[in-house]
């Protein structure tokens, strides 16, 4: 297959993809608000500081710059426990929430947490991907750093969206999201 006939193909792929995304959101915003109380899920969103004061809403995939400020919005469709956990660029992890400014990570149906609770996280110098793990759990965890490496749910459905964003366990087991944010100088 030729170079015009492979980037013909990839470009077909990429708009049948953007053709199906929305019902995939579509899907993961209907468990979320669904009666069923078997679904176990999370929306989010993510907030930037901007440089005049103002809040923007930002898309899970878009570049931050070093010294942006931001923060998350979440809200859980059952009362839960909301974990945090970052890998920064230069490889270590820690956990953000709870914290010791934060020791109480109980996420309640229908309320809106905010992370962090009063300022912002703002990214230093090291440029590269921060990863971030999002949990939320029906159970309080002892020790999130240890228990939620290696763990993946099973049946999430994501919708990733510039104004909310959604992760839904079907099964009704605690909900694990990987995003990974880019950090460019």
């Amino acid at each position: 297959m030729g170079k015009r006939a492979l980037l013909a193909a990839g470009l077909a792929a990429a708009a049948v993809f953007s053709l199906l995304l929305p019902l995939f959101g579509q899907k993961a915003r209907s468990l979320f608000y669904s009666s069923d109380s078997t679904t176990l899920g999370l929306s989010y969103i993510i907030e930037k500081l901007d440089p005049d004061g103002s809040i923007s809403r930002v898309a899970p995939d878009q570049a931050f710059r070093s010294g942006d400020r931001f923060r998350f919005q979440f809200q859980s469709n059952h009362d839960g426990f909301l974990y945090l956990i970052h890998e920064g660029s230069s490889g270590s992890w820690k956990v953000l929430f709870p914290s010791g400014t934060s020791p109480d990570n109980a996420i309640a149906h229908g309320k809106t947490v905010q992370v962090p609770n009063v300022t912002w996280y703002k990214l230093d110098e090291m440029a590269g991907i921060e990863k971030l793990i999002i949990v939320l759990t029906k159970g309080y965890e002892q020790a999130p750093e240890k228990a939620f490496f290696g763990f993946k749910t099973r049946d999430l459905v994501l919708d990733k969206a510039h104004e909310n964003s959604y992760a839904v366990s079907e099964s009704g087991e605690s909900v694990r999201l990987d995003l990974e944010l880019v950090h460019q100088q």
